[in-house]
């Protein structure tokens, strides 16, 4: 029971914390830092029968089934598509996370001191250690009207620019909402700008943050 009781403070917590750190990302001295490569694989058995029907999550359960975000062959370019279509992906990828507590997609598409990816990764880490008892409820992220213009090598540091819209999310056990889980993720949309590097044939994230 004690136990169950951090658990909440510490979502409620972070789910704040997780906003502050919007606009607190670390800056970027233009110098390439080399991503770590990381692979994961996955494989089901084959089955005939229907896969069951993806469901979000509700004031009454946690997401069940969700399809994993998969990386699209364009968002493997170096080219302002492909740019664009790997920071749809990235958001893509924090959605599945909040909604499943499986962080891995998003941990292999960002840098380590990219603040506003690590605030994401903490969040998701905390749910999945609810082990389904705790879950988010709405949270998802959008990006619209993303503009990428490329400059230098693909290894310089890459800028686009996009708004940001957040739509309100609260916390919620199978008791209901928690205590301080309203409002965890409050709505807003406001402008962004998205740092990231091209390296081995890939994109990954280095700064997410409000202008």
């Amino acid at each position: 029971m004690q136990g169950s009781k951090m658990l909440r403070g510490a979502l409620a917590t972070l789910g704040v914390a997780s906003l502050l750190a919007l606009s607190a990302c670390a800056g970027d001295d233009g110098t390439t830092t080399e991503p770590s490569a990381s692979t994961s694989s996955s494989s089901a058995a084959p089955s005939s029968s229907t896969p069951p029907e993806p469901k979000k999550a509700t004031p009454e359960g946690p997401a069940q089934n969700l399809v994993p975000p998969e990386l699209p062959e364009e968002a493997k370019e170096f080219s302002e598509e492909g740019f664009k279509a790997f920071i749809e992906y990235w958001f893509e990828a924090q959605n599945y996370g909040l909604a499943t507590g499986d962080g891995s997609y998003v941990e292999e598409i960002s840098l380590e001191d990219c603040v506003f990816c690590e605030s994401t990764l903490n969040m998701i880490e905390n749910l999945a250690n609810g082990e389904g008892q705790v879950w988010l409820v709405g949270g998802e992220m959008e990006a619209t009207d993303i503009v990428a213009k490329l400059h230098g090598e693909p290894s310089d540091v890459q800028r686009a620019y996009l708004t940001l819209r957040q739509f309100s999310g609260d916390i919620y056990d199978e008791n209901g909402m928690l205590e301080g889980g309203d409002d965890v993720h409050n709505d807003f949309v406001k402008p962004f700008e998205f740092a990231a590097y091209y390296h081995d044939g890939a994109w990954i994230a280095a700064r997410i943050q409000a202008e």
